[in-house]
């Protein structure tokens, strides 16, 4: 018998997401700039993109009994849907190949988020 897919929890985990990809990624360039990196806020993006993809398939999986990376991967692939979408629409430089890349890495990253997630007690 297979599991449904609970929309709340992708909804909710991708929110996340979003949210600890903002927070993260400014202290992560925060960070950067103190250690002297030559380019803080494209380090700060980048780890702040990474934190929110797990982040985001943590908290899915949390809300879900099973199926924790599969409800992980689809919270990520909607975060990455939000921000893509709003980075072709401010005119972002960004191919379809950067794109797919950043959704292969959602997979991945929410999958393991919601591995973790998932494991524990309930």
């Amino acid at each position: 018998m297979t599991t449904p897919v609970r929309f709340r929890a992708i909804i909710i985990g991708a929110a996340a997401g979003l949210l600890s990809t903002v927070l993260g990624g400014m202290v992560a360039s925060l960070l950067a700039g103190v250690l002297g990196a030559t380019d803080p806020f494209s380090s700060g993006l980048v780890m702040g993109a990474l934190l929110g993809l797990f982040v985001a398939g943590f908290t899915a999986a949390k809300f879900v009994f099973q199926n924790g990376p599969l409800h992980g991967s689809l919270a990520a692939l909607l975060t990455v849907a939000v921000v893509g979408t709003d980075a072709l629409v401010r005119g972002s430089g960004a191919t379809p190949l950067t794109l797919a890349g950043f959704a292969l890495l959602a997979a991945l990253f929410g999958a393991l988020g919601g591995y973790v997630g998932g494991r524990g007690e309930r």
